[in-house]
């Protein structure tokens, strides 16, 4: 494999997204790969004072990673997601762990998939 240089990391298209059917909507939304940023919030919004807190995990991760097709910008808060369907959390929020590579079954599919364990593999 190649190095990359600089400007070839900034011009990666790395940010993948998926358009995921949500019949209880009546239609599709498009959920995406977490920012470095992003993902660090969704981290620490697991935590509180040092303890795992898993109010709103659900809706919390889907505010995160609902985007707009068009600009990638997030589309909802916490507190409006809330109120919304399990049924249809459930939804993206089962596709938003796989496509950012959340929790054991992604670790495992990431250990699987890797060529090199202590190397990490990347995302196709």
């Amino acid at each position: 494999m190649a190095q990359l240089s600089k400007e070839q990391i900034i011009d990666a298209k790395d940010i993948l997204t998926k358009v995921v059917p949500v019949p209880e909507w009546g239609g599709e939304v498009t959920v995406a790969v977490m920012d470095g940023p992003s993902r660090d919030e969704w981290e620490l919004m697991l935590y509180s004072e040092g303890k795992a807190d898993q109010t709103n995990r659900r809706a919390r991760l889907c505010a995160m990673t609902i985007v707009d097709p068009q600009t990638g910008q997030r589309m909802f808060s916490v507190d409006e997601l809330t109120k919304k369907s399990g049924i249809a959390l459930d939804r993206v929020f089962i596709v938003a762990m796989k496509l950012n590579k959340i929790g054991s079954e992604a670790l495992e599919d990431e250990t699987k998939n890797s060529d090199d364990p202590g190397n990490g593999s990347s995302m196709t």
